[in-house]
């Protein structure tokens, strides 16, 4: 077996999850994670970092043995190093409220507009056409610049697919089919053949939601549906998501809420059923 080593935030388990569905790689790639959440690696890392035969890693700026010219100094001289990006787009929320990431669980829509509006009231919310097209315009040049630092570049599949399908499930965290790209370029940089199929946004994606409002939708020519989606494990629909957020962010404690369990405990109250 081949070891590889992914050095990433959240992003390194989608990178796995989709490698894994390819049945190669299962077969001759052993994974090993190093969270970029650690600001300072344990006693193990320097000697992953030698053992690997691939490493995958997100171009870390801020601690210096994540960064790509240490690993590029420390790891063995035929190890394959891909570096990718930590990608990030806003450009669906142009009037984003300073507070809308209330703790680390949770990206709410309410809070932009009050917490008493209806649901159809806030999707209504009439928004200025020219300051979303600027403000998308200037993400667009964000989002271009970050990648442009990236071995693997998901630009031209952003412009060619992100008015069919929704790309982005918040500002931070981009859903499947971007990590299907990134995926699919690293099995050419193996040169292993595989489908990489579609997968549904229930990793790291499933507890992260904004919602787009139609005038958003109207002014970017958003063409994509969203009748329902994956959250906390569970088919819902943006209605049931935009009630349970504003129920979750008036619920007394949320902000101290410690874990993802304690969220999802709240989620099945609400609903009355217990999530998947």
């Amino acid at each position: 077996m081949k070891n590889l080593l992914i050095i990433a935030n959240c992003f390194g388990g989608e990178y796995w999850r989709h490698l894994a569905s390819v049945a190669k790689i299962r077969e001759e790639f052993s994974p090993t994670f190093v969270s970029t959440y650690e600001q300072t690696p344990d006693a193990r890392y320097h000697a992953l970092l030698e053992d690997a035969d691939v490493i995958v890693s997100q171009n870390v700026k801020n601690i210096p043995a994540y960064a790509n010219a240490y690993i590029a100094e420390h790891k063995k001289q035929n190890a394959l190093h891909v570096s990718t990006e930590f990608w990030r787009f806003d450009g669906y929320w142009p009037y984003s409220s300073a507070s809308h990431r209330i703790n680390d669980w949770f990206w709410f829509p309410v809070d932009e507009f009050g917490t008493e509006i209806s649901y159809e009231n806030y999707m209504n919310h009439e928004l200025d056409r020219v300051v979303v097209r600027e403000h998308f315009e200037t993400e667009l040049e964000k989002l271009r610049e970050i990648d442009g630092r990236s071995d693997i570049s998901i630009m031209e599949f952003f412009m060619a697919n992100h008015q069919n399908d929704r790309l982005f499930s918040d500002h931070w965290h981009p859903l499947p089919p971007i990590y299907k790209r990134v995926a699919e370029e690293l099995l050419n940089r193996l040169d292993i053949k595989g489908q990489i199929p579609d997968l549904p946004a229930d990793g790291v994606n499933d507890c992260r939601h904004r919602l787009i409002l139609r005038s958003v939708r109207e002014s970017l020519r958003l063409r994509f549906g969203e009748e329902t989606f994956t959250f906390l494990g569970r088919r819902i629909t943006p209605e049931d998501y935009f009630y349970f957020a504003r129920f979750l962010l008036k619920s007394p404690g949320f902000v101290d809420l410690p874990s993802i369990q304690a969220v999802k405990a709240r989620f099945d109250d609400f609903f009355g059923v217990p999530s998947v």
